[in-house]
């Protein structure tokens, strides 16, 4: 009985940490946000049609970035027991930060959920939207070592495919 009392005053001690760790991860997004908001303040009268529409579209993932972090310090503690499954961070599309689930890569070797990338691609052209470069092709190519890897993850977790 001593050594369960002990466990969970250890598994309290890990989850006071995690939240401790979320909170001060999304502390440091929201430094960033400000910091881009006030050169984007700054340098806005300087700036052309193009580059606004850059750092708008930068803001709006950081506000996505936001509120998916404040909704995952705010989830009820009994929710993440029984999820308790946390998928590493390259199974999230860096466009929408969602689990990717069919997974293609651009010429910038960064790898992409299918639907948001031919969005993106479709809008912005040639530029990145990983980091924002121009890149040479707007070619995507499915990534199907992640897509076996993402699949191998969720079966071992007892996860049905999404």
């Amino acid at each position: 009985m001593q050594e369960y009392k002990y466990s969970l005053k250890i598994s309290n001690l890990i989850k006071l940490k995690d939240k401790i760790s979320k909170e001060n991860e999304l502390s440091k997004i929201e430094n960033l946000k400000s910091r881009v908001m006030k050169i984007f303040r700054q340098h806005n009268s300087n700036l052309d049609a193009s580059e606004k529409a850059k750092y708008q579209k930068m803001l709006d993932r950081f506000n996505i970035l936001i509120s998916k972090k404040k909704e995952d310090l705010h989830r009820a503690p009994l929710e993440e027991s029984k999820t308790n499954v946390e998928p590493p961070s390259y199974f999230e599309c860096p466009i929408s930060f969602d689990l990717i689930k069919s997974p293609f890569t651009t010429n910038d070797n960064f790898t992409y959920e299918e639907s948001e990338i031919k969005r993106y691609v479709t809008n912005y052209n040639k530029v990145s939207p990983f980091n924002g470069k121009e890149i040479e092709s707007t070619s995507i190519y499915p990534n199907l070592a992640l897509k076996k890897a993402i699949a191998a993850f969720e079966e071992s977790k007892g996860l049905k495919s999404l």
